[in-house]
């Protein structure tokens, strides 16, 4: 007797409601989201937990919490963090010996009022106490390994107010052999030398042209500065009012081989009512020229506030690229403020790591590309020769020189999958398949060959790839990476790789059709359809999908397992390939819908709890988290594609909804998280008081494909070779939405509503009906509307 779905699993403790609820969390006492700009209002000193904001540009990289806290990343080589995270601003009160920080960390003094805002593009601090009204903004402009800040202090009192400032931020530590600080108060900079750590004497060379300058000056003559850690603060303890506070005055001695600071003072009086404005520029260069240059151009903060300026313009750019507009205008701002920066971020930076898997940058491309295709279309022009010439391509590298490592070796089998998907995306966003007719080369040959060649080829290899049950080969683990022993002898075979090579030769094929290669197509086609039957056979195992077969031929992810039962990729790429038969599809959703929660389907379940020699690495990650059972962002965008491929918008709005941190069923207040980010996953034991907590970690690919799963599914514009495509598949919540995007050299404004019920699709353009579903090109700009 075949097993009911709801043996899957344990029922939830927390069912999910089926109605889409509103997004923004009524939480008012811990912050505002407000939709115009999406900047998040954060009311407390004190969240949940360290809610980080994260400002870049492609050299420099910080994170800033509610208290101006946070990792600072120099991505000029050689790259490297700096070893600790304060950015301290102390005031003292000189009639009263009153201090405090004006982001109240490190002395904790309790502040009549104090809001830290996150916006896309900086940070601002307001506070107030003892009648003194503070500012504190801090950005990293366009370019350059910097960060810019600016200070205002206020008299709201009736007195007049004699204040000392006191501003902080750690240098580099390059030990007693490459480092050394010192204050030129003639100046008034800051400054500490670094030269790379080496061992070899015949590194120096190579090295020698890396010494580097940290820095920090500021638009107003100081009184005194600081370059020496100990000194400043009097002693190890960061908790009570440095040396320099209490004296009024910083040393100006040197420092060496010790730890180095930027630490600037300033007197300053107030009147009544007055305000007192100042930049300090923190950053690294080549030369003290260098840094004089600087101290020129940012004598002002005018100059600041010029800086900050084209940071916006350049913000404003991705928006004038692409941007939606719903019913919900808190999704609205998510959407075209912070997913595009977190797109922006995770393809521009390689998401800060230093070696890479393949897939996620392509398919932080493939989001880009939907930003800038132009651009995303040359990083692809570096990824594409990465695949041999046999069409493999593997999946981990190290960055720079591509070595092999321990992590090079292993032996994924999916990263040509996703080199079809992601370039035949890329080429639509591009309106073009031009690109394809490119010669890029290989890693291992100097054969030329076109890059539709290389995408025949990916596809042919994973068709070799393929064990006795004609299913894919498990290798090292499929896109689920730590599932690393079904297939350690070679022979395990995975659900989810024969399903996704599915939807990349379904891609495949329709392009071939499209340029005429009609033996290719029909070649891909009998693949497609041997795919289907295989999947049919031998991976139903009655109520869904199962994970595979191990090396033994024994299968994985069944009823019989206890742990491991079901995994949702298995489900949901079977759907969007169309593997499924109709009568199964009831059974299907059906087990799917038993692994949703209040904050997202689970990617497996039950989680495993203890060490499994037939799963491998997946069962001792922790029970609830990352892979082994969490709510798995990235899969839950997989999930939602596949509601949008069956026709269920509401669905598919709904998994989105519950995947961001603004989630009113699971939010800030228990996820944890600022919600100015997708998390990479949240915690999904859902009978333990850690259920919705968020990783926080903003490196994901549920980023890219909530981006496009948006625009080209649930709005159901789609880019492609011939023209942007219509096929709306909106929630039944939506009566309308509106879309403005870039595409080729024309801009569209296109309105879609709901009309009666069965009223057939309805396209008007600049005034007139048209009878296609692909919208016309070639014009500066399209007015759309849209009836569905």
């Amino acid at each position: 007797m075949v097993k009911s779905p709801p043996d899957i699993m344990e029922p939830t403790r927390r069912q999910p409601g089926m109605n889409n609820t509103s997004l923004i969390s009524k939480e008012a006492e811990l912050f505002d989201f407000h939709t115009n700009d999406g900047a998040l209002h954060i009311h407390t000193a004190n969240p949940p937990a360290s809610w980080k904001n994260y400002l870049f540009n492609p050299d420099y990289y910080i994170e800033l919490d509610q208290c101006a806290q946070g990792r600072t990343r120099m991505l000029q080589a050689p790259a490297r963090d700096l070893p600790s995270i304060y950015r301290y601003f102390y005031v003292k009160d000189e009639s009263t010996d009153d201090c405090w920080n004006l982001t109240v960390q490190p002395l904790n003094k309790q502040m009549d009022h104090y809001e830290a805002i996150h916006s896309p593009s900086h940070c601002t601090y307001a506070g107030r106490r003892a009648g003194i009204e503070s500012n504190v903004r801090g950005f990293v402009p366009v370019s350059g390994s910097r960060e810019l800040w600016t200070v205002r202090l206020t008299n709201t009192s009736s007195e007049a107010r004699k204040l000392a400032l006191f501003t902080v931020f750690p240098f580099e530590d390059g030990g007693p052999m490459r480092s050394n600080a010192w204050y030129s108060p003639e100046e008034s900079t800051c400054y500490s030398h670094f030269f790379p750590h080496h061992l070899h004497y015949r590194d120096y060379e190579r090295l020698k042209d890396k010494h580097t300058l940290r820095f920090m000056f500021s638009t107003e003559q100081a009184t005194s500065g600081e370059s020496n850690e100990r000194i400043f603060f009097g002693g190890p303890s960061f908790h009570t009012i440095p040396a320099a506070v209490r004296n009024g005055q910083c040393s100006g001695k040197p420092c060496l081989s010790e730890f180095p600071v930027g630490a600037l003072h300033h007197d300053i009086e107030l009147a009544p009512n007055e305000s007192k404005e100042i930049g300090f520029f923190v950053g690294m260069e080549r030369s003290e020229a260098d840094v004089a240059a600087l101290r020129k151009e940012f004598c002002s903060v005018a100059a600041f506030d010029a800086a900050l300026e084209r940071v916006l313009s350049a913000e404003a750019n991705y928006r004038d690229q692409l941007s939606i507009e719903t019913p919900d205008s808190t999704l609205n701002a998510f959407f075209n403020h912070w997913l595009q920066k977190q797109i922006v971020f995770q393809s521009r930076l390689n998401r800060l790591a230093g070696g890479f898997p393949i897939r996620n940058q392509l398919q932080d491309c493939l989001g880009f590309a939907l930003l800038d295709p132009t651009a995303a279309l040359d990083y692809l022009r570096t990824r594409i020769p990465l695949q041999n010439a046999d069409g493999y391509l593997r999946q981990w590298w190290s960055a720079g020189d591509g070595n092999q490592g321990d992590v090079c070796a292993l032996n994924y089998l999916d990263g040509g999958i996703w080199l079809v998907i992601c370039t035949i995306i890329i080429a639509n966003q591009n309106g073009s398949y031009d690109f394809l007719n490119e010669s890029l080369g290989f890693h291992d040959s100097n054969e030329k060959a076109t890059v539709l060649d290389n995408l025949i080829r990916a596809v042919d290899r994973l068709a070799i790839d393929r064990g006795s049950h004609g299913l894919c080969l498990f290798g090292d683990g499929d896109w689920t990476d730590p599932i690393n022993g079904p297939g350690r002898k070679g022979l395990g075979e995975s659900t989810w790789t024969t399903c996704a090579l599915g939807v990349a030769v379904q891609m495949l094929t329709e392009v071939l059709g499209e340029l005429g290669h009609l033996e290719q197509v029909k070649r891909f086609q009998e693949l497609d359809q041997t795919l289907r039957q295989v999947i049919d056979q031998h991976c139903w195992n009655g109520s869904w999908l199962i994970t595979g077969y191990d090396d033994d031929g024994v299968s994985l992810g069944t009823p019989g397992d206890t742990e491991g039962k079901i995994f949702l990729n298995s489900q949901t790429w079977a759907i969007m390939a169309g593997y499924i038969r109709e009568e199964r599809m009831p059974s299907v959703l059906k087990a799917i819908q038993s692994m949703e929660t209040e904050a997202g389907a689970l990617l497996l379940a039950p989680a495993f709890t203890d060490w499994n020699e037939r799963w491998g690495r997946i069962s001792i990650k922790q029970p609830g988290t990352s892979e082994n059972g969490s709510i798995y962002c990235h899969a839950g965008m997989f999930k939602a594609y596949a509601d949008c491929f069956l026709g269920d918008g509401s669905s598919a709005l709904r998994e989105l909804l519950r995947n961001l941190p603004l989630n009113a069923d699971n939010p800030p207040s228990r996820n944890s998280q600022a919600p100015i980010f997708v998390p990479n996953y949240y915690y999904g034991l859902t009978d333990t008081c850690e259920f919705g907590v968020s990783s926080r970690h903003h490196s994901t690919g549920t980023a890219p494909w909530m981006l496009w799963v948006m625009v080209e599914s649930i709005l159901g514009i789609r880019a492609t070779a011939s023209g942007l495509q219509v096929a709306p598949c909106m929630p039944d919540e939506w009566d309308h939405a509106k879309l403005h995007r870039q595409f080729r050299s024309s801009s569209y404004d296109i309105e879609l509503k709901r009309g009666a019920t069965d009223q057939p699709l309805q396209i008007n353009v600049n005034g007139q009906v048209i009878e296609d579903t692909c919208l016309p090109f070639g014009e500066p700009h399209y007015d759309v509307s849209i009836t569905f």
